[in-house]
């Protein structure tokens, strides 16, 4: 299991911001997501997952999340949405060379902070 740490505790802003970017990500097959989030004054804040297979071209992809209805499948950003002042494992399949995490908030920043830490490795 190989830890990064993405992110300080720090103030979110009104758009996503990446911080480390997660290096030999292929290693493994899962990312866990350790988040420390205060909300304070926020609705909530929003975090979203990027990953490439090339540092040269930096041609990062947004994960994506789909939902079938009406026997139509349809693909969408996704956006994982925090509302509580809380510690938070999330976790999720990964198959990248390099991975971005970003953050933002919505509403109003006083008192807000989120910290997160990324591991790496085979579930």
């Amino acid at each position: 299991m190989e830890v990064t740490k993405v992110r300080d505790a720090a103030i979110l802003t009104t758009s996503y911001v990446a911080w480390t970017t997660i290096e030999k990500a292929r290693n493994g097959n899962v990312l866990v997501l350790h988040v420390d989030f205060t909300k304070w004054d926020l609705t909530s804040a929003q975090i979203k997952i990027d990953s490439s297979s090339s540092w040269e071209t930096w041609d990062f992809y947004q994960r994506t999340s789909s939902s079938i209805t009406s026997w139509a499948d349809t693909v969408d950003f996704h956006e994982i949405t925090i509302g509580t002042t809380w510690k938070y494992e999330i976790i999720l399949p990964i198959y990248a060379d390099y991975i971005t995490v970003s953050v933002k908030w919505t509403w109003t920043v006083s008192g807000s902070s989120m910290a997160i830490k990324a591991l790496t490795g085979i579930a």
